[in-house]
Order: structure tokens, then sequence, then C-alpha cells
């Protein structure tokens, strides 16, 4: 590799930490304002009835999941090249958990009981809901935990801070 590929390599890693804090900080953002803004609005507008904006939660929040999938893929990636602090990991994976729990068992369960709401049933009590918002929560703050603790790691110069060497 020439010096001048060697520099350009360099300079392109030097972007990725500030790019790992910056799409973890999107992922908090699109999850905030999906689950915490657009959801709750969509139940508050009178002309919608109940079966529809079941019908329209559950597109909404499956299309979030594969989104989240996405950003999940891509935020991983990045963690892989830039060797993030621990901290950064550890949000960045239990983010990622939440959203496997999400997309492979919970959004199912939700689903179906949307389905019943639609065809004009009652599902019985269940705590699925709940659990659902709980992890909104979780997964939110994970992701500006991450995001964070990403941006400290740059330090003030928008490049990763200097590690310290062991004595």
């Amino acid at each position: 590799m020439t010096p001048s590929n060697r520099e350009t390599r360099a300079s392109r890693l030097g972007v990725a930490p500030a790019a790992l804090a910056a799409l973890l900080l999107l992922w908090a953002g699109v999850v905030i304002g999906v689950s915490f803004l657009a959801a709750p609005a969509k139940f508050a507008a009178p002309s919608l009835s109940l079966p529809v904006a079941m019908d329209v939660g559950r597109q909404e929040f499956g299309t979030l999941n594969l989104v989240e999938a996405g950003f999940a893929v891509v935020t991983l990636a990045f963690a892989v090249l830039v060797r993030p602090p621990r901290l950064v990991w550890l949000g960045l994976g239990l983010a990622v958990a939440i959203v496997a729990l999400q997309g492979l068992w919970l959004l199912p369960v939700l689903d179906a009981r949307a389905e019943m709401i639609i065809q004009n049933q009652t599902p019985p009590p269940a705590p699925w809901h709940g659990i659902y918002i709980a992890l909104e929560i979780t997964k939110a703050a994970a992701l500006l935990l991450a995001g964070g603790a990403g941006l400290r790691s740059l330090g003030g110069s928008g490049r990763p801070a200097p590690q310290a060497t062991p004595r």
C-alpha cells in the first residue's frame, strides 16, 4: 500500500467513529419520533376509528422494525470497524437484541391482537403492549447512551480520543 493509500484509508477510518455515533443518535431519533410522537398522535385523532388506527399501527411498527434491522446491520458493521468503547457496545448490543426480540416474537403477538380488534373482537387482557412500550423506552435510552458515549470517545476533534497506554 502506498503512503497516499494509507492516508486515504486512515482518513476514512477517522470518519467512522463519528459516523457510528451519528447513526446511533439518528436511530434513537427515529425510535422517539415514531414510537413516542407519531403513534400516540394517531390515537388522538378523533376521526380515526380504533380498527383503522390498529391497522395503521400494525403497518407503522412493522416498517419501523425493518428500518431498525437496517440500522442494526449498519451500526454493527461500523462498530466492528471502529472498535468503540465498551459502553457503545453495551448500548448497541441491547438495542439490537430488543429489535430482534420485537421482530421475531413481540410484533407477531401484537399483530394478532390488532387483527382481533380489526375484526371487532375483544382480545383478552395481556401485558404485551406494556412490554413493548418498556422495550421501546429501554431501546431509546440504550441508543442515546451509546451515541453519547461514541461522541465522548471522539474528544473535541471529531476523531477518536487517544487511548491511555497501560503501564
